[in-house]
């Protein structure tokens, strides 16, 4: 169950690397015995359309939840799975989507968790002429091939980013497809300040993420206000309750000028 392999990510699974958040998956279908090379897959963010910014979305559990001392893992409790279906279920018959799944003539009941994987396969698959390879994609999904494919065709890099960009929504045919993450132009003491009040008890191996997932969160900070109710937990988080720091802290982020107006 492809559900039931991410949400036993631990945090030690979880880096930052360059432009990208690393996830490093113990074990896959393609390796179910976990004895493979521990290759990572990247994932990118998406300042275009953050409503499916994974580094914000991120960013917003982590600061929202908060760490626990006993715990290690990125998705706490015992039945992640069923929450996550339930959390699903409640949103597609909400007053906002209720109408629009039934003008696609499809019942809330149809889309389950592995819609999502399966989605997100057929978009990188065929969302675009110049889509990843067959090779990079069945890697980065962990579905096993016949032998000489497994045996000939391995893991690199590069097919995996550009996976990782491609179903990060960044789009296809526009430059943005290379824009990088919300980043702030210097590590000061002001910023790690803010990261440790954001993200209270989180563990060492996690900073150098968590200074991007803030920096996702002040760069949408006024998307996050239009877009979420004012009740949501995010809203009294220490850099949102405070209107002098978000406003520091906005004027340290750098200016992102990969961003274009897309035609």
């Amino acid at each position: 169950n492809p559900l039931s392999i991410s949400i036993a990510i631990k945090h030690d699974h979880v880096a930052w690397r360059d432009d990208a958040l690393l996830i490093y998956f113990a074990h896959q279908k393609n390796d179910q015995e976990g004895s493979r090379p521990r290759d990572p897959k990247h994932l990118y963010a998406n300042p275009v359309n953050p409503e499916i910014c994974p580094i914000l979305a991120l960013g917003m559990h982590f600061a929202c939840i908060g760490f626990h001392p006993e715990s290690k893992s990125l998705f706490d409790g015992s039945s992640q799975y069923s929450r996550f279906q339930k959390a699903l279920n409640d949103a597609l018959v909400s007053d906002n989507l209720r109408e629009e799944v039934a003008r696609h003539g499809i019942k809330a009941e149809e889309i389950g968790s592995h819609s999502l994987r399966k989605g997100a396969a057929t978009y990188v698959s065929s969302g675009s002429t110049a889509c990843p390879s067959s090779a990079a994609l069945c890697i980065r999904a962990g579905w096993k091939n016949n032998t000489v494919t497994d045996t000939y065709l391995r893991y690199e890099a590069a097919g995996d980013q550009h996976c990782g960009r491609t179903v990060s929504g960044l789009p296809l045919d526009h430059e943005n497809f290379a824009v990088i993450a919300p980043a702030f132009r210097e590590r000061n003491e002001f910023v790690q300040e803010n990261i440790r009040a954001m993200f209270p008890g989180a563990p060492g191996n996690l900073q150098l993420a968590l200074e991007f997932c803030l920096a996702s969160l002040v760069y949408h900070s006024e998307w996050l206000r239009f877009t979420c109710p004012p009740s949501h937990l995010i809203f009294s988080t220490p850099a949102f309750m405070n209107g002098e720091t978000m406003m520091q802290l906005k004027a340290s982020i750098e200016s992102n000028p990969t961003i274009k107006e897309q035609c």
